[in-house]
């Protein structure tokens, strides 16, 4: 008897100690701020959800100023990290921090205390102001009714915690992250009516938001999206020896496609490791289905699984001959890659003069995937030639004032332009550098021009190789 007792002690503690570093929740002031960034058409929301807020808020113009002030406040602002490479996007945002005090506190009151600080005292007492209106239209137009479906929903969640605990080892010895599990991680989910549709997760700090619908019954596919958004923040948080390790097996790497798969290897990576390897490990088998939502990640991320799966199977870490092999299979995957329009666009630099890029911003996202990008403002400042003549990434142009004055400097960094001249109306100059980088240059007469040109570049795909000029 002494025995069985001392067993389910330890059963129990090891229930605990996974429980208490996977910790499930239901916050409400997390589910308003969604449901206002998502009303708003901000990157990373649901279109699920926000056509269903459209439909029961169509004839509320109060709402409508609501959203109007909301999206007014600004949430961004930059931190800095020194000593991690470019290639993995360390310009992180108070975003981050804000979307984790959501997740944290118990209420809106509670959450505007946490962030004193981390916004500008104006920018959280607006925000705050904003949140307590919308509580009210959310509990009228969604809350009231599917509460209780999404406290079943967490329950069969929660169920994934030791689960997901023991996956956590396996994945960070391959990451060779810092993360330790007295750290932990916290689940929030929202709703989304219904029992099919769009759906999107997002990692913030330790809290990975995940929008859950609240008719579903896939739970293992469910938590396949928890494990991919701690893969993102597992490889965020590597240490800057790793982190310049990595950089430099893919930057050393020969092939004309090392940089394009390096833009899309965090993404692709998460998606084989949590909606792949994870999703056959519970069920014994690999989800038939599409793994991600977007063609070149779903097919990467397949593209890696065999390799991944015996690199987990044998205990190794990342190493060169996997990202070698990575390189490898994501070329045999896309030859066209290096002209195609949305891969270049993923990761990428932009250069402008206009001071509020918002707009700049909102449209590109509007026509294509990007996981990550950095601004540098005006373009012929010297850190923006500085940044012209060093990073790897997609180099970006939206050229809208003194077009022949800016052509002729660029031309010094990129005399592929040759003896191109400002025609006075719109035009793509697209091409590949002498190192090897997609350049973009978007000459405008006016930035209503950005939104149309971007769209005729999606419908073209890619760009010719042998002329500057496009289409």
């Amino acid at each position: 008897m002494k025995h069985k007792i001392l067993i389910l002690f330890f059963l129990f503690s090891g229930i605990l100690q996974a429980q208490e570093f996977f910790t499930y929740k239901l916050s409400k002031p997390y589910c308003i701020f969604n449901f206002m960034n998502t009303a708003t058409n901000r990157p990373g929301t649901s279109s699920t959800l926000r056509k269903y807020i459209e439909t029961k808020t169509a004839n509320d113009t109060d709402f409508k100023k609501l959203c109007d002030e909301f999206t007014a406040i600004n949430l961004h602002y930059n931190i800095e990290r020194d000593g991690f490479p470019e290639s993995r996007n360390q310009n992180s945002s108070t975003y981050n921090l804000v979307a984790m005090n959501m997740v944290n506190a118990d209420n809106l009151q509670d959450f505007k205390v946490r962030c004193i600080g981390i916004l500008p005292l104006n920018d959280n007492q607006k925000l705050f102001e904003v949140l307590t209106k919308a509580e009210k239209i959310y509990d009228k137009v969604l809350w009231k009714e599917y509460e209780g479906r999404i406290k079943n929903q967490l329950r069969e969640l929660s169920k994934f915690a030791r689960y997901n605990s023991d996956i956590f080892t396996i994945f960070s010895n391959f990451y060779q992250t810092g993360w330790t599990k007295d750290i932990p991680f916290q689940v929030a989910i929202y709703p989304i009516p219904g029992k099919t549709g769009n759906t999107t997760a997002t990692p913030h700090v330790n809290s990975l938001c995940i929008g859950v619908l609240t008719d579903e019954t896939n739970y293992s596919s469910r938590n396949g999206v928890v494990l991919h958004e701690m893969c993102h923040i597992m490889f965020n948080e590597q240490s800057a020896e790793v982190q310049n390790k990595i950089d430099g097996f893919f930057n050393g790497n020969p092939s004309s496609y090392a940089k394009i798969a390096y833009s899309y290897f965090d993404e692709a990576l998460a998606t084989a490791l949590g909606n792949g390897w994870a999703y056959k490990k519970a069920n014994g088998k690999p989800d038939e289905t599409s793994w991600y939502n977007n063609v070149t990640i779903d097919g990467f991320a397949k593209a890696l699984f065999p390799s991944l799966e015996n690199y987990l199977d044998g205990k190794k870490a990342i190493d060169k001959d996997f990202i070698d092999n990575a390189v490898i299979q994501f070329a045999a995957k896309f030859p066209n890659s290096i002209y195609d329009y949305s891969i270049s666009f993923n990761a990428l630099v932009l250069y402008t003069d206009n001071n509020d890029n918002t707009r700049i911003r909102t449209d590109l996202k509007d026509v294509f995937w990007v996981s990550s990008f950095n601004v540098s403002s005006p373009i012929m400042h010297p850190y923006s030639i500085e940044m012209m003549n060093e990073s790897r990434l997609t180099q970006f142009f939206v050229i809208t004032e003194n077009h022949q004055e800016k052509l002729e400097k660029l031309k010094e960094i990129f005399p592929e332009l040759g003896k191109h001249s400002y025609n006075n109306k719109s035009e793509n100059l697209s091409f590949i550098d002498k190192k090897g980088r997609v350049v973009i240059l978007l000459i405008l007469t006016n930035l209503d021009e950005l939104k149309r040109q971007l769209e005729r570049m999606k419908e073209n795909e890619i760009f010719d190789p042998q002329q500057i000029i496009q289409k």
